[in-house]
């Protein structure tokens, strides 16, 4: 986690991808910026966090994350 992070430089400043989530506490929306270099793993931070602390989300929940959305809808027959 980068503590204070200068949104910009992690894709966060404009915002990529916003995702709402429901969770026991409540709904959350994740901010989602610039894959890091040239790995799957994407940059983050959840909205309500004032001190715009970033984080990475990892390759294995990126793939799940960052699906397409055409790729969420069943295909009809």
């Amino acid at each position: 986690m980068d503590k204070g992070a200068s949104l910009n430089l992690f894709g966060l400043d404009p915002v990529e991808t916003t995702i709402e989530i429901g969770t026991p506490m409540g709904k959350r929306t994740l901010l989602i910026g610039r894959q890091e270099g040239g790995s799957k793993k994407y940059y983050a931070r959840v909205a309500d966090n004032k001190q715009g602390d970033v984080f990475l989300i990892s390759e294995a929940d990126s793939m799940l994350i960052m699906k397409p959305a055409a790729s969420l809808i069943k295909a009809e027959k």
